[in-house]
């Protein structure tokens, strides 16, 4: 009967090795494309041996996005979208407030029930530790010789128990990180495609955007404590059951400290997602101008706004940390008082059983009853602690929720056209195009937002997590090894195995996010490209291996060598094994948290350093206090190239006088934007000079430069502030100076009856006309400050009227100064005294209007078309 048991054994074991070996080798097309993790065994699986050749590639060269597994292609986005736009589509009516987060719960229904069998596995060999605890101290106090069957027993039942509890860790992480992936990528494509559908104006395209990288991470973040509130509740009946095995009614202490200190949690967490929607709203305020001023950089350097922007950002970011306070103020509370139960409860319980001991005169705490107890204590508390840390986590995970469906529930388009994606690359392409600034590139905003996201959410509370839990395991540590002086033995053996695997995987962990990162980017920066995305699996946690070779070990020690130790001391060594495993898994999770954090600002440090300064070495020297005073400028023999070496304006010389007014004219292409970008040092002048007032610019700071002379670009730019800070960005003027401008240019009646001064501009959105208009006014604020206007085809976007009156403006505020203008209509420059007319970089015609019009001139045949 045995040999029988044996060959079936055997067969299985051949069976099982069989199956799990790849047989990706015979598949066919398109199932030939299928990545390793859809192919593989349940062995291969549960042990991620799927994984071992991204690690071996990891450990030995840089990764790129192409050496990654395609993505399982139940997780792709086409079709993981389509499910959550139909679920989303059949929402019931009208919508109350959790008809997005039931339409979350039901396409990833099954996802989590998937979710649920390897917890429920876990849950069982995590309770079996007390029993475990219980049948070693009572072996190692029993005096009787012991069956040798008995010993190995324990080893055996020890290995098991762990092993068990890595392996279904294991796929509970693997089939959760899916359940993650699975909702990102569905929220960005119902974000997606409302995006294309919503209402022109009705939200700006950085608040998708914001709802994408901040509430969709702040729910994944979140998402882990809520869908486990089931599996801890389990874990906390099944573990006061066994507590009142053990010291009866005082099995009600734990819970009863849990929930009076979860009283105390609510009261705190009722403000939670208040004000973390607060803190995502300001984030948002600060992304949308972030945004709008990486894409309008050249305008806001021509108006010489370029320090009132940065200060309104900075201000902006300050407002933004103060809203946060509250925030994480409450969060610091929530975990003040989440750690209570776990520090108290043991000491608390104890203290009431012994006095009812006393009381009663029944049995007192034994050894075996104290450590096995404490286990099981230890078993309620840390579910208890998270459930409680969870109430907040509900609330914050609601409000971004609350969001995620007011976006959703914007107004739609009325359009019955289908459109096609447009991708559109973030990179301005200006060779030979002289009207253009080199901008810079969208993936900056990219960066700046899944990179400072990490920095204000992940950084502080990793730093923390990562110190505690340091300190926390060297404690465990010292009390593991008073079990017995051979159990140090194990201490060694278990930090070689740590940093041996950590060194493997931590190099390949590192580009993964990096790439996560990389690859964030782009979707962040355009938006309309569906989510292929990185799904990173965080797999088997690299300390799995060391925490159960190590109790194995502590076991094995004990019960081999017993005059070394005893039944007290192995209940002290176990029992802090089990504490010292939760803080070694605390302390990896926050160390790979923080290590992408300060990734995260390795990144932006490198952005930094990466960007070039346009101020050269000896561009140091700092304008006359009073200059321009009288505005005279020479430009002398100055030449501009493009990037790719063509000419755009070659050997130009001009000399204007104070007080007069010049008009530049010529084709597209001509070089009449790169002289005005010469002006104003937005581009390097590769031969000659330009003087202003006797001061040779190319010493100057180009900021400065650019602040003290008065500009009008062509795109208008308009601050998410208040009308008085849009208008008088350098903070110098009266408010009824503001309002006399503003007046002047006529649109002081329709800011006034939006607000007036303290108005936020963005908020009731000028006309094109209007915000030339207002850019006139604020250029009108500066006038003290400067004896040189430049207008950059300032009028180009304008009706004739409102043309006209902002010359008739300009003639009055500006009378006495050196008018330079970019014509868009040469109608709009024949009042000038001088006329330079540019054709191929170099200066063909200069002379007053009518002498060119009197003479055959290219002006004159520029002027009768």
């Amino acid at each position: 009967m045995a040999t029988v048991l044996t060959a079936i054994v055997g067969i299985k074991a051949i069976l099982l090795c069989l199956e799990s070996r790849s047989k990706a080798a015979y598949l066919q097309p398109p199932y030939s494309k299928l990545p390793p993790e859809s192919t593989s065994g349940i062995i291969n699986l549960s042990l991620f041996w799927w994984l071992n050749a991204l690690f071996r590639m990891g450990y030995r060269q840089l990764i790129t996005t192409e050496d990654l597994f395609d993505i399982d292609p139940s997780l792709k986005a086409d079709v993981i979208g389509r499910e959550m736009q139909d679920a989303w589509n059949i929402r019931a009516k009208p919508e109350g407030q959790m008809a997005l987060p039931k339409a979350v719960l039901f396409i990833l229904r099954w996802n989590l029930f998937s979710v649920a069998v390897p917890r429920l596995c876990m849950i069982g060999f995590n309770f079996a530790q007390p029993f475990l605890i219980t049948t070693a101290i009572n072996y190692m106090d029993e005096s009787e010789p012991h069956n040798k069957n008995v010993k190995y027993g324990l080893i055996g039942a020890t290995f098991l128990i762990y092993f068990g509890i890595a392996i279904s860790a294991a796929h509970y992480r693997r089939c959760f990180v899916r359940v993650l992936t699975k909702f990102r990528g569905s929220m960005i494509a119902l974000l997606y495609n409302k995006s294309l559908t919503i209402q022109v104006g009705h939200c700006t395209g950085s608040a998708a955007l914001t709802l994408m990288s901040t509430d969709i991470d702040n729910i994944i973040d979140l998402l882990e404590n809520i869908v486990d509130i089931w599996a801890r509740l389990v874990e906390i009946g099944i573990g006061i059951w066994l507590l009142a095995r053990q010291i009866g009614a005082v099995c009600a202490t734990p819970p009863i400290i849990t929930a009076v200190w979860a009283i105390g949690q609510l009261w705190i967490a009722k403000s939670i997602g208040t004000d973390q929607q607060k803190w995502n709203e300001s984030i948002q305020q600060r992304m949308r101008d972030i945004s709008s001023m990486l894409g309008s950089m050249k305008a806001i350097k021509i108006a010489g706004l370029a320090r009132p922007v940065a200060r309104n950002v900075q201000d902006q970011r300050e407002t933004e940390l103060r809203i946060a306070r509250a925030f994480f103020m409450g969060i610091m509370w929530l975990n003040g008082l989440a750690n209570f139960p776990a520090i108290w409860s043991p000491v608390i319980s104890f203290i009431v059983f012994s006095i009812q001991a006393k009381i009663t005169g029944s049995q007192s705490l034994t050894s075996v009853r104290a450590f096995t107890s404490l286990s099981i204590i230890a078993l309620v508390t840390a579910p208890a602690e998270k459930l409680l840390a969870v109430l907040p986590h509900i609330a914050a995970a609601l409000g971004c929720f609350q969001r995620l469906q007011e976006y959703m529930l914007s107004d739609s388009m009325k359009d019955t056209r289908v459109f096609e994606p447009l991708i559109v690359s973030p990179f301005c392409d200006n060779e030979g195009d002289d009207d253009s600034l080199e901008g810079t590139p969208k993936s900056t905003d990219a960066i700046w937002r899944c990179d400072m996201s990490l920095v204000d959410l992940a950084l502080p509370g990793a730093l923390i997590t990562v110190t505690a839990s340091l300190f926390h395991c060297v404690a465990r540590l010292a009390l593991i090894s008073t079990g017995s002086s051979y159990m140090a033995l194990s201490i060694p053996f278990t930090v070689l195995t740590v940093f041996a695997v950590q060194h493997v995987y931590l190099k390949k962990s590192r580009q993964l996010r990096f790439l996560d990162s990389e690859n964030k980017s782009p979707l962040y920066s355009h938006f309309l490209e569906t989510l292929e995305g990185l799904s990173t699996l965080r797999a088997l946690a690299w300390q799995t291996p060391a925490k159960q070779i190590q109790i194995v070990l502590v076991v094995a020690l004990a019960i081999e060598m017993r005059s070394t130790t005893s039944g007290g001391l192995i209940g002290v060594s176990l029992n802090n094994v089990l504490s010292f495993n939760q803080s070694l898994s605390t302390f990896v999770t926050a160390w790979t948290s923080l290590e992408t954090s300060l990734g995260a600002i390795a990144r932006v440090k490198t952005l930094s350093k990466m960007t070039p300064n346009e101020n050269k070495p000896d561009e140091n020297k700092e304008l006359p206090e009073r200059c321009p005073e009288t505005g005279a400028i020479e430009i002398d023999r100055v030449s501009v190239k493009y990037a790719n070496g063509a000419n755009a304006l070659s050997d130009v010389t001009i000399k204007i006088s104070p007080g007069q007014k010049i008009g530049l004219c010529g084709r597209t292409g001509s070089g009449k934007s790169s002289l005005i970008l010469s002006l104003l040092r937005l581009v390097d002048i590769c031969e000659g000079t330009i003087v202003i007032d006797g001061v040779d610019i190319g010493t100057i700071s180009r900021e400065q430069i650019r602040e003290r002379l008065v500009s009008i670009p062509q795109d208008p730019f308009i601050l998410s502030s208040t009308i008085r800070n849009n208008a008088d960005p350098m903070r110098t003027a009266t408010d009824e100076e503001i309002i006399l401008a503003l007046q002047r240019i006529g649109i002081w009646n329709t800011l006034e009856s939006r607000g007036g001064l303290d108005a936020v501009l963005l908020d009731h959105p000028l006309s094109q006309g209007q915000q030339q208009l207002f850019c006139l006014a604020r250029a009108i604020l500066r006038r003290p400050d400067s004896r040189i206007l430049i207008l950059d085809e300032a009028t180009s976007s304008v009706d004739s009227d409102t043309d006209a009156a902002m010359q008739k403006v300009i003639k009055e505020v500006f009378a006495g100064c050196t008018i330079i203008s970019v014509a868009h209509r040469l109608n709009t420059i024949m009042d000038s005294d001088m006329v330079a007319l540019l054709d191929g970089g170099k200066l063909v015609e200069f002379d007053s209007p009518g002498s060119l019009l009197a003479r055959d001139s290219i002006f004159r045949r520029m002027y009768q078309k």
